[in-house]
């Protein structure tokens, strides 16, 4: 069974680095992407669509050097099932994306953001 998959989008979030308890670097975000129909009267919708995504190593330490929110990248990884901690301490079941290839399309505007003092993602509708 393959499970492999390529999505485009923007980040919704910066990307938050922890280190594990074995010394390995995780970076995650979230990724939105817009999905395109066309509803029952003919109109053409847009809809935002979200992925919680995961990367680990080398992948990750260079992810949390040069990526900002609303940066246009490329991901391509395996899906995965998993929870998301929010701001209020609960838990949300999720799609995570475990990235093995993150390739950046877009510049960043700017590197403000600080992943550290980044609002939880409590606020993003799923």
């Amino acid at each position: 069974m393959i499970n492999q998959v390529s999505i485009l989008g923007n980040l919704a979030t910066a990307p938050r680095q922890e280190v594990l308890p074995s010394g390995t670097v995780k970076v995650s975000f979230l990724l939105a992407y817009n999905s395109y129909y066309t509803d029952r009267s003919g109109q053409q919708q847009e809809k935002a669509e979200f992925f919680w995504v995961e990367t680990f190593g080398r992948s990750a330490v260079n992810a949390s050097k040069f990526l900002v929110q609303g940066q246009q990248v490329a991901v391509a990884g395996q899906l995965s099932g998993g929870n998301i901690r929010l701001e209020n301490g609960s838990y949300r079941n999720c799609t995570v994306i475990r990235a093995e290839q993150i390739e950046y399309l877009s510049k960043p505007q700017s590197r403000t953001a600080d992943p550290e003092t980044e609002p939880a993602v409590a606020n993003v509708e799923f």
